[in-house]
């Protein structure tokens, strides 16, 4: 879990960690324009501890690499094939944090990491639509070096391995160490 090689790195212990991670998980899956079982567990936990949200950290993006990297537009789910191959994944993504509006402020920091690559294969389009995320607010941020990581921090060619996890977890460390 990369909750706890990211608490290893922090400054300090004030954070609560959520971790909601749901392996194979499509962006669609999470923020997409129909009900999201995904998204309604993340506000039924939110819920239940009745806190805002600091930070968002958001590591995503393999399943949709492979799925929509060289999916035809009209083969597409309704919701890709309207906001097309350039956009689905920002559109999604802005879904994600509507959802959220209950429990976040502007304050509330969102970081995305580059996370694109399976089977050695960098998505150029997830990564673009992943920058453009993060470049729309200033409290939006982005982990540059996460598909620059090769095979040798991925146990299966796709997700990262325990040092994988770990350089990825000091990078965001870092970060939140400067909030």
């Amino acid at each position: 879990n990369i909750s706890v090689a990211i608490s290893n790195y922090l400054n300090n212990n004030k954070y609560i960690f959520l971790t909601l991670a749901w392996s194979g998980s499509s962006i669609l899956e999470w923020g997409s324009d129909k009900f999201s079982y995904l998204s309604s567990e993340i506000n039924k936990q939110l819920n239940y501890i009745k806190k805002n949200i600091d930070i968002i950290i958001w590591i995503q993006g393999e399943t949709d690499a492979k799925l929509f990297e060289k999916l035809d537009v009209e083969q597409g789910p309704m919701f890709f094939q309207k906001n097309g191959r350039e956009n689905f994944y920002i559109k999604a993504f802005e879904n994600i944090i509507d959802n959220l509006k209950l429990y976040i402020n502007e304050n509330t920091k969102i970081i995305l990491t580059k996370t694109s690559i399976c089977d050695s294969k960098r998505s150029k389009l997830i990564n673009a639509q992943q920058v453009k995320i993060a470049n729309s607010s200033k409290n939006f941020f982005i982990i540059e070096n996460t598909d620059n990581l090769n095979n040798n921090y991925r146990y299966d060619r796709c997700h990262l391995n325990e040092i994988g996890v770990d350089t990825t977890a000091k990078t965001i460390a870092e970060l939140i160490n400067l909030f």
